[in-house]
């Protein structure tokens, strides 16, 4: 992970960079201990994370408990004693199905560039399909719930995703209509997955960094 303090996406305000302003800094996300140690080299003295783990690396340099903790932490008499007005909110992963908390530290005071309805839309397979047609960009066909059989051709396969899934876990390679049949047997509530049209093709990985010039990968 890139440190804070060499990052072009870093927020500059009066010239510095908007982690160096402020010695205080929150963390929500499944890990956040990369994050934590970019901020140390950040200079930020008070580091408050709560994550999926607060092992033992992150609870050495930082406030850290378990994000299941986030509300009641957040509502609690120490932490209300502490001033979280405008306090930077990283994100570190892992919230993008969870706009809810985004909202509740928003609530709480603190700053973040990104807000709640922005991480909605970011899940949306509907905005994605949009987007891309806007854009020219070749989508794949999809279907999501309610489907019905009729619409669904198998001269080639289809894949059955879950609508807030990442990774490509529990992603599932369906082929004939009887595969079909079986796994929606198996799913307690359809209208969280959608169906989408198999492309075959090369898997492959990018890594890139957006300047305001330019995107480097």
């Amino acid at each position: 992970m890139m440190s804070v303090d060499k990052c072009p996406l870093a927020v500059r305000e009066a010239g510095t960079y908007w982690m160096r302003n402020s010695k205080s800094v929150c963390l929500i996300g499944a890990s956040c201990r990369a994050a934590a140690q970019s901020c140390i080299r950040a200079q930020c003295e008070t580091i408050y994370a709560w994550d999926d783990f607060a092992d033992a690396d992150l609870v050495h340099i930082a406030l850290a408990k378990a994000l299941s903790d986030l509300q009641s932490d957040l509502q609690s008499d120490l932490v209300q004693s502490e001033r979280f007005e405008r306090m930077p909110l990283v994100l570190c992963g892992g919230i993008e199905n969870k706009p809810e908390l985004l909202s509740l530290c928003i609530e709480h005071g603190m700053s973040c560039g990104l807000r709640p309805q922005a991480l909605q839309e970011i899940r949306s397979v509907q905005r994605w399909q949009d987007w891309a047609h806007q854009s020219g960009i070749g989508w794949p066909s999809t279907l999501q719930p309610p489907i019905p059989e009729a619409q669904v051709s198998w001269q080639s396969p289809w894949v059955l995703k879950p609508k807030l899934g990442a990774g490509g876990v529990h992603v599932r390679y369906i082929e004939t209509i009887a595969q079909w049949i079986e796994t929606v047997s198996n799913i307690q509530d359809t209208n969280h997955w959608y169906l989408q049209r198999f492309i075959p093709g090369v898997t492959i990985g990018v890594s890139y960094c957006s300047k305001s010039e330019k995107t480097c990968l």
